[in-house]
């Protein structure tokens, strides 16, 4: 667990340092903006041999330190059902750095990568578990009514995967999508 702690902490870092240092002197982005997302979820997900039915829903806070680098922090609450008799109960924060692949010219399309972690507390059944697991995301935003460089809306849709503790170690893969607005 710590090995991989730290290979992640090790690229996430080195992300934010090659993109700093390439892009020092592009003015083009979104350095400087803050992004408010709020989001819902269609999660996939197994708990020993039962396949839950999970509803997430969250938001996300964001800001733009440099013209394609993110740093991200997003508080999501999932509600399972589907573990026999139990109701399933999770709270999720998960800071992270992505890369956004930003054009020159400015596009209502910008796709991103990105790596954090995630602290999950699990509860149900009267069980509780806490969980700090690797998490990786891809997706792209949709801007509204124009560019990234003259609106202040856009649409996304991303995949996120990490893993939760809950008497077993149960992998998420999540569609996250909803809508961002973008501060200056």
């Amino acid at each position: 667990m710590l090995k991989k702690l730290m290979i992640v902490m090790a690229c996430v870092l080195l992300l934010v340092l090659v993109g700093q240092c390439a892009f020092a002197q592009d003015t083009t982005g979104l350095k400087g903006r803050t992004e408010i997302q709020a989001a819902g979820a269609w999660l996939k997900t197994e708990v020993g041999s039962r396949k839950p039915e999970v509803t997430v829903i969250g938001g996300n806070y964001g800001t733009f330190i440099a013209p394609k680098i993110e740093l991200q922090g997003a508080l999501i609450y999932g509600n399972a059902k589907g573990l026999g008799s139990t109701t399933g109960h999770a709270w999720l924060i998960a800071p992270a750095a992505l890369y956004n692949f930003v054009p020159e010219t400015p596009s209502a399309t910008v796709p991103y990568i990105g790596a954090g972690f995630t602290y999950a507390n699990v509860s149900g059944g009267g069980e509780s578990n806490d969980s700090f697991k690797l998490q990786y995301l891809a997706g792209v935003r949709f801007f509204l009514g124009g560019d990234y460089a003259t609106s202040n809306k856009a649409v996304f849709i991303e995949y996120r995967h990490t893993n939760v503790d809950f008497g077993n170690n149960a992998k998420v893969d999540m569609i996250w999508t909803g809508i961002s607005t973008f501060l200056k």
